[in-house]
Formats: C-alpha cells, sequence, structure tokens
C-alpha cells in the first residue's frame, strides 16, 4: 500500500513530535513520516502511527481503518444449526474484495467435497435430502489479484422427528365433567417440546392450555360427543404427532320410558314384569321399599317380580351410566288373594226328583261379589250363600258359585242328577208312548260328568226310535250276518257262536232292559250255532 503520511506536528501538551512509528497489521513497522507498504497475503490489516516526543517519552497512537487486501472473507454462517429432513437452510458468507464465489458440501467432516452446481453467491439455499451430519463451505476469489480463500466449514445435522409409542387416555369414556389421564412415550434428538391437543372431528385440533409434558392429568368439561387426543412433539427433526386416542362424554341417564309395571294388582302368588327405558344407560337396578329401605331385587330393563306376600310394593329403577345414574319415579303393586269359595251342599253326584226343591249352600270369604250358575231350567226361590232352586227339566245339572274381589275370582261346581220320576235316566231317552221323542243327546246317558259314554250305548241311541220287536229282528240279522262272516274266514261255526253268546250275556248284564231282546236273539244264534257245530261234528 502507499499514500499513507505522517506530518510534523504537536502534541496535546504543546511539545513538538519528533517520531514516528508505524504498525502495518502483518507484523512489520517502520519510523518514517510517509511510507509505501505490499502485504504478502491477501486479508484484513488494522494499521497503527504512535507519534512520540524523544524527551520525555510522551506521544499518542493513531489507529487507522481496517484495510482488505485481495479476497477476505470475514465470516461464514448458517440460520441454523439442526434441523428436519425437508428443512432449508440458508449458509452466508461476509467476503470483500471478491469477484466470485462458490460453494461446496461434504457428508462427512474428513470427506470429499463437492461442488454445488449453480451456488456463486454469498447465499446459500439448501434443503438435505438425507438424515445426518452435512458440512459447507465457500471458495472467495479476486480475480484481479488471483487469489482465492476457503472459508470456514459450517456444519449442520439432519434429525429424525420424534418417536411417539404407547399413547393412552384413562378412561375412555366417562361424565361430562372428568379428570382424564393422558400418556406417552417420546423418543427425540435433543429435548422436545410436547404439546396436547383435543379435536371433535379428528381434522381440526385444538391445544389443551398446560398440557406440554409426556404424561398429563387434567379435568375437562365437555358436552356429549366424542373427542379425540392426540401429542405433538416437536424436536430437531420436526414435529410428529402422536395416533389419536378418544374419550367419550355422556350425560346423566335419562328416562325415554319411566318404569312400570304389567299390572297394578296381582293375585297371590303370582309375578308382575317391571319395565324402564333410559338413554345413555348401561345398567338398570330394581329396588323395592322395604321397611322403610330401598333394597335391590334384580337387574335389566325387564325383570319379572315373583311377589309372595300381600300388601302394596313399591318398586323404582336406578339407571346407572358413564354419565352418572338417575332414579326413575316409583311404582306401586298391590297383591292379595283371590276368595276362597266352596259348595258344601249337597254333595257331589247327588240325584233329586224332577220338581224337588235344591238347597245350595257355599262357603265364600275374601269376596266383595259372588254369582251363582245353576244350569239349566233352574227355577230360582232364594238366592244367596244358601240358594234354593226347583229345577223343571231332568237331566244332569252342573252348578257353579263363582266368588270375585279385585285380585281376581275363584269358581267351585258340583253335579247334580235330576231324575223323571222313579226312571232311571237311560230309559229316560225313549218313551215307547211316544216313538218319535229323543231327549238332547247330552243328557241321554247317565254317566258322571267329564267322563265318556259308553261306545255301545251310543250306538244303541241311534235306533231309540225303533220299536223292541223290531230291534230284536234286526240285531238277529246283524249278528247272524257277522257270525257268518267269521265262519267263512275261519272255516268254523264255533268261534262266532260263542262270540255271539258272549256278546249276548254283556247285553243281558250291563245294557238297561230295552236291549233284552237283541240280546237273547244273540245268545239263541250263538246256541243255534253250537247245534249246528255239534252235529257236523260227529257227523
Amino acid at each position: 500500500i502507499s499514500g499513507m503520511q505522517g506530518s510534523t506536528s504537536t502534541l496535546a501538551d504543546g511539545k513538538v513530535v519528533q517520531g514516528y512509528l508505524w504498525d502495518y497489521g502483518d507484523g512489520k513497522t517502520a519510523q518514517t513520516t510517509q511510507l509505501s507498504h505490499s502485504y504478502d497475503a491477501p486479508g484484513r490489516y488494522v494499521t497503527t502511527l504512535q507519534l512520540y516526543n524523544y524527551l520525555d517519552q510522551t506521544g499518542i497512537t493513531l489507529t487507522g481503518n481496517p484495510m482488505y487486501v485481495g479476497p477476505f472473507v470475514e465470516d461464514i454462517s448458517a440460520d441454523k444449526a439442526a434441523g428436519g429432513l425437508g428443512d432449508t437452510f440458508n449458509i452466508s458468507v461476509v467476503a470483500r474484495n471478491v469477484t466470485s464465489i462458490d460453494w461446496y458440501l461434504a457428508r462427512f467432516a474428513d470427506g470429499q467435497w463437492y461442488s454445488i452446481t449453480g451456488a456463486h453467491g454469498d447465499t446459500l439455499s439448501y434443503t438435505p435430502n438425507q438424515y445426518g451430519d452435512w458440512y459447507f463451505r465457500a471458495k472467495a476469489t479476486n480475480s484481479q489479484t488471483g487469489y482465492s480463500v476457503t472459508t470456514e466449514t459450517v456444519k449442520i445435522t439432519i434429525y429424525r422427528p420424534p418417536v411417539i409409542t404407547n399413547t393412552q387416555i384413562t378412561p375412555e369414556k366417562g361424565p361430562l365433567t372428568q379428570t382424564i389421564t393422558l400418556s406417552a412415550s417420546v423418543q427425540s434428538a435433543g429435548t422436545p417440546t410436547l404439546q396436547w391437543q383435543r379435536s371433535t372431528d379428528g381434522s381440526v385440533w385444538t391445544n389443551i392450555d398446560g398440557a406440554t409434558t409426556s404424561a398429563w392429568v387434567g379435568t375437562q368439561t365437555l358436552s356429549a360427543g366424542k373427542y379425540y387426543y392426540r401429542l405433538a412433539a416437536t424436536g430437531l427433526g420436526g414435529t410428529s404427532y402422536s395416533n389419536p386416542v378418544s374419550y367419550t362424554a355422556y350425560g346423566a341417564p335419562a328416562f325415554t320410558a319411566q318404569a312400570s309395571a304389567s299390572a297394578s294388582v296381582v293375585a297371590l302368588p303370582g309375578s308382575v314384569v317391571l319395565s324402564a327405558s333410559a338413554s345413555d344407560t348401561n345398567t338398570y337396578t330394581w329396588q323395592e321399599l322395604l321397611s322403610g329401605n330401598w333394597v335391590n331385587i334384580g337387574t335389566g330393563a325387564k325383570l319379572t317380580e315373583r311377589i309372595q306376600s300381600a300388601g302394596v310394593h313399591t318398586y323404582r329403577v336406578l339407571a346407572s351410566g358413564y354419565g352418572g345414574q338417575t332414579y326413575s319415579n316409583t311404582i306401586t303393586v298391590d297383591a292379595g288373594y283371590v276368595p276362597q269359595v266352596s259348595i258344601t251342599n249337597p254333595p257331589n253326584a247327588q240325584k233329586f226328583n224332577m220338581g224337588t226343591t235344591v238347597i245350595f249352600t257355599a262357603s265364600i270369604s275374601g269376596a266383595d261379589t259372588f254369582t251363582w250358575d245353576f244350569g239349566t231350567g233352574a227355577n230360582i226361590i232364594s238366592l244367596g250363600t244358601t240358594s234354593q232352586v226347583n229345577y223343571t227339566e231332568y237331566g244332569y245339572k252342573t252348578v257353579k258359585v263363582t266368588a270375585t274381589n279385585k285380585y281376581g275370582s275363584e269358581t267351585a261346581g258340583i253335579t247334580i242328577y235330576i231324575v223323571n220320576g222313579d226312571r232311571p235316566l237311560a230309559t229316560d231317552r225313549f218313551d215307547p208312548i211316544d216313538t218319535g221323542a229323543v231327549d238332547s243327546f247330552v243328557n241321554q246317558f247317565d254317566v258322571a260328568p267329564g267322563t265318556m259314554p259308553n261306545p255301545v250305548d251310543i250306538i244303541m241311541s241311534l235306533f231309540d226310535p225303533l220299536d223292541n220287536a223290531f230291534k230284536g229282528f234286526f240285531w238277529v240279522l246283524v249278528f247272524g250276518a257277522i257270525m257268518i262272516v267269521i265262519w267263512l274266514i275261519t272255516k268254523s261255526i264255533a268261534i262266532p257262536s260263542v262270540l255271539g253268546i258272549l256278546f249276548g250275556a254283556f247285553m243281558v248284564g250291563f245294557m238297561p232292559d230295552m236291549y233284552i231282546m237283541p240280546a237273547a236273539a244273540l245268545i239263541a244264534a250263538g246256541c243255534i250255532g253250537g247245534i249246528i257245530y255239534v252235529i257236523t261234528k260227529h257227523n
């Protein structure tokens, strides 16, 4: 350099400057009032000039502005030292007296350097595409002096984003106001910044105030619905989000159908079906009020309750869900016994002559009302627990008394026989004087109620309009034909003959007198057949 010059002057105290000492900043000095100096290498140099008086060794030092010789790089830096994949880094260099700058990178500290195509400015914007360390430097050149200077190396590191695992929420369901616990495990380069977030739809997320730790406990007041939670972890490698977990908030159960019973009055022993329906309900617990205390008796939206004791029973149901518990209305069921009733007089199956006054006596307890049913042809003389009846029709009569109260009714019954004078009921179905008269089919047979009549009796009733003489002749023909068929099949007259005698004897012994003639005809036919058998056997 040249053109630097010192001139005679005086010091601040008025003394004359007698000496000059130049320091050129490169380790070289000179004592002259005017100088010219050449630097051996490019760089930044600061020149100082010291003025002094020899006699008293006093003086001052003057410092010149920095001078830059050739290409000189003052500084190189990156806007950040680390980041994640996809981040862009800006690396800048401050240089003097340069005509061009070239940028280079390396993947290892002592690795090969590669020129970055098209990068020639004082700022490099670069987006690394792999994880790990990246190294950058610049080469500053002054084409006029022919000098080039390579900068220091700048290192940046690309980290993987945080890894979040084992995200949990406790509980997952509950009431509208609930203390929840969120937790997750986070692995990250450096210390990450954590933030729990909440969403109602899983797409729009809002930070939860104060929820900035991997394990967080807080009370949330929500509306009914499902909420999603996730953890955002921001580390040197960027931001990661956990898999969302959910919490469903429920309101307290609300009854859509209040408690009810299938019946308000029940006869003992009996059952009643208790039912209710409520929203947001997991369990129904039915309770009965016993001695002033509510006692659990069963569970379910429907409960069949077996009632054993008389009285008014009070019930309610407790609906329980994630959102709390709600009691239903109370319901009552009146339980008691139906009346007790029996007919004590006359005995069952008693016979009475038509026109006779029959006295019926009933034993009734616990009834509000009672009614009699005396059957057909009954002329009621008096009515009460003891009643008098005169019957104008013969046949069997089913007599019933029904006692009723609010719990139900009970019926007792007997059967009596009303006969027409001294004639048995079976003969009453046919009167020889009136050959066309046939009684009702139900009253034809002298049998106990609830039992089947004799099949033969039923068959015989079909021939009631015929007179006895014709019946005898008819049955001789019928059973004669039967015996002939059996004879032809068995090739023996003995079997049909024996059957005819046996069946005729059965009719004599067990059937009414009107069948004597047909029975005699059967016996006679059997005997004739036996005689024929004996004659043919000996011939």
